[in-house]
């Protein structure tokens, strides 16, 4: 969808926050400035941003256009580059906007005007704002911004304005135009002509020589223009956490809503008790030996502290969505979820976090049935399609010889990830390195976590099909003897069999699914990949009745957003 239509769709929905996209000539020019080439061995590029926020960031095409210079930047021997500002952040109020966002862009904020950054380090914000209001935002984001460098695209008049100049002097910081552009052959036209701004802290002269030093540090300006107390004053107040808060919440906290109004009730309670350190003798302090180094430390302490707490227990609603994502998944955005309790606690944040959790959820159930597929690979159980006759013996030798019994091959994966328009049995051979392993405090044998992750994922994959499998795994992996896990059956819930497992010494697992587990699992796979285009196609080439692909088409289950929201108690 073009630009235009984007933005009649914002119209409609009364969203249209001055979007306008930024260029690609000023996104170049900012990578140009950031990125250096190395002259090492794959020309790697070294940058000492690798996390962004991007303030504002409406449908990411800022960060895409930061991947298509480093594309058309590329050559041969870049092959080996990571990509440019790994980790990425996000800023939007649209949601419109925010439904088209990258699935690797995380949004940490909705409002911007609801937003400290103060305690969001990353190591560069980058920010179009609307031009209405940009002296507001550009002197928020230099004050607050707790960042190696700011990078924003404004108006020219920037330094017409007196605030803008105060917030530089506070911080410690300079500015430097990377150039003057306008917007006159851009997605969405506009006349105004705009500076890119690159801030970072300013130079001092040190025997002869310019060096950069840290800006002031975002929290003390913060503090400062915030509470404003005689130098000499202090206040030392260690935070801990609150055992009774955490059951208050308990008892009372079960939604959304609820959990918001304890924190913001909590929040403003912190800060109406040092505003009223500002009514004390300056010499009540000086007598009680306090430094107001430690009144920031504290009051940092306990802001961060709250925001963990209430964070924490709205992460606990989030079990019911990662118990449905494997062990590679689950900490993956496990991760990610806990890199956010900076995020200011609101119900837009609430909102957007966990709109990002269903898509991103959503898009690793897919993925995941993948992954599931090729780690069965194995040429003694994989069988063609009817139409497929393009696989010779050299092609099924990588497949079986990925594992000579010591280890793996380093390129057995990108062999298996060649496999097109094949299924596997319902008999299956997985190699792996051990299955069994001894503690390190007896001799006791037991499983090994590798194992145990197998069967858990063995576990979720089936239960994203549509089986209730009781999960049957040991509680300690040195509880039971060896010889109970040798040959063991899974059933569901309903006493059918699911699947029989023997576990052997040397890693091999020997599993026999139920038929129509194996089934759906070969469909689904088909489907996800585009291995066959419909439901028809499939009944063709994989053997199975028009009826059988009626039922197992479409069973890896996805969330819904609004099932999403009522699943975790949140607002509607």
């Amino acid at each position: 969808m073009g630009a235009n239509q984007i933005v009649e769709a914002l119209k409609e929905r009364n969203e249209d926050f001055e979007w306008y996209p930024t260029t690609q000539e000023i996104v170049d020019r900012l990578a140009g400035h950031i990125f250096n080439k190395r002259k090492y061995g794959h020309g790697e590029y070294e940058c000492e941003y690798s996390s962004v926020l991007d303030i504002g960031c409406g449908n990411g095409s800022f960060f895409s256009k930061i991947d298509q210079t480093q594309m058309q930047k590329s050559n041969a021997a870049d092959a080996y580059a990571p990509r440019l500002l790994r980790t990425r952040y996000g800023i939007e109020k649209s949601l419109e906007l925010c439904e088209r966002l990258p699935d690797d862009v995380v949004i940490i904020g909705s409002d911007f005007n609801e937003q400290t950054l103060i305690d969001k380090k990353v190591d560069l914000i980058f920010c179009n704002p609307p031009y209405s209001e940009f002296e507001t935002w550009t002197e928020r984001i230099i004050m607050q911004g707790n960042c190696k460098a700011i990078a924003l695209v404004i108006p020219c008049r920037w330094r017409m304005h007196p605030r803008i100049s105060y917030a530089l002097k506070k911080r410690g910081m300079k500015a430097e135009s990377l150039g003057t552009f306008d917007f006159l052959n851009a997605e969405r036209r506009a006349r105004a002509k705009v500076d890119l701004l690159f801030i970072t802290a300013d130079d001092v002269d040190f025997d002869g020589r310019r060096y950069r030093k840290e800006a002031n540090d975002p929290f003390d300006v913060w503090f400062d223009e915030t509470f404003k107390i005689s130098a000499e004053k202090e206040k030392v107040h260690e935070w801990e956490r609150n055992e009774a808060k955490r059951q208050e919440l308990v008892t009372h906290g079960d939604t959304a809503e609820m959990l918001v109004q304890f924190y913001n009730s909590d929040m403003e309670k912190l800060y109406s008790n040092y505003r009223q350190l500002e009514t004390l003798d300056a010499d009540i302090f000086k007598e009680l030996k306090v430094d107001v180094k430690n009144l920031k430390a504290g009051l940092k302490e306990r802001i961060s502290g709250l925001k963990h707490l209430y964070w924490d227990e709205l992460f606990k609603k989030y079990d019911k969505i990662t118990q449905r994502l494997t062990s590679k998944g689950r900490r993956k955005v496990i991760e990610r979820l806990q890199d956010n309790t900076a995020i200011d606690f609101t119900l837009n944040n609430i909102f957007q976090l966990t709109l990002w959790l269903i898509r991103n959820s959503n898009t690793m159930f897919d993925e995941q049935i993948t992954d599931f597929f090729y780690s069965l690979c194995n040429a003694e159980t994989i069988h063609r399609y009817k139409s497929n006759l393009r696989w010779g013996e050299d092609d099924w030798r990588y497949i079986k010889n990925g594992f000579d019994g010591t280890h793996f091959r380093s390129d057995v994966d990108e062999h298996r990830k060649k496999l097109k328009n094949v299924m596997l049995d319902y008999r299956i051979i997985v190699q792996a390195y051990s299955n069994f392993d001894y503690s390190s405090w007896s001799s006791r044998v037991g499983m090994s976590g590798d194992c145990i992750d197998f069967l858990e994922d063995t576990y979720i994959i089936a239960e994203n099909l549509g089986f209730n499998v009781t999960r049957e795994l040991p509680q300690d992996r040195h509880e039971l003897s060896v010889e109970y896990w040798r040959n063991f059956d899974v059933h569901l819930t309903d006493g059918s069999l699911f699947a029989n497992i023997k576990l052997y010494k040397n890693g091999n697992r020997h599993v026999k699914f139920c038929k129509e587990f194996m089934q759906k699992l070969n469909v689904e796979m088909a489907r996800i990949n585009g291995w066959v285009q419909d439901k028809s196609e499939a009944a063709t080439e994989m053997g199975m009745s028009t009826a059988e692909i009626e039922r197992f088409w479409g069973s890896n289950r996805k969330i819904e957003i609004t099932a999403g929201k009522q699943l975790l108690g949140l607002p509607a």
